[in-house]
């Protein structure tokens, strides 16, 4: 195992640890939203920078649940596009939208990823998205998967929990 990736793994453990305290919560939530943050670049459409928007003003209390679970919906939806889309392995073969084609094209220079493997990193990263937003409107669906892990931010971690969390 790589050190980053023993990092990344850590930063998950101590997470699960301290969403057990409902005390953590807020904390988490924006963690988790700021790690969405650091992605915007690698999606296009914009669902993103709005749900992070509308997340934050969730979680300050001026948007009410409906309208974090409508957005939710929307990049639940994106996910489930990249991966149909992107991945399916039926004979009809819809093709990716142009959001979706730049998207690939972003990551694919960006992290010297074959085009399968960016399909592949966008749609784990589309729904370890959807994920976040899940847990911020509901806590009680819990931290994103470990096999999402990647995509949570150490640096961000020691700003937010301090160097020795």
């Amino acid at each position: 195992m790589h050190r980053e990736d023993a990092i990344i793994m850590n930063i998950h453990e101590k997470l699960e640890l301290f969403s057990k305290s409902h005390k953590n919560e807020m904390l988490i939530k924006i963690y988790l939203l700021e790690c969405c943050k650091k992605y915007e670049k690698y999606r296009s459409k914009g669902t993103l920078t709005k749900g992070l928007v509308i997340a934050k003003r969730f979680l300050r209390g001026y948007v009410k649940w409906k309208e974090l679970h409508d957005i939710e919906w929307f990049l639940e939806g994106e996910a489930f596009g990249l991966e149909f889309y992107g991945m399916g392995e039926t004979s009809y073969r819809p093709k990716l939208d142009k959001y979706q084609r730049l998207d690939l094209i972003k990551v694919r220079l960006s992290c010297c990823l074959s085009h399968r493997e960016s399909i592949v990193y966008l749609t784990n990263l589309a729904y370890f998205i959807d994920s976040v937003f899940s847990y911020v409107g509901n806590s009680s669906n819990g931290i994103p998967p470990v096999k999402y892990a990647q995509f949570m931010c150490p640096n961000i971690f020691r700003k937010r929990f301090g160097k020795n969390a």
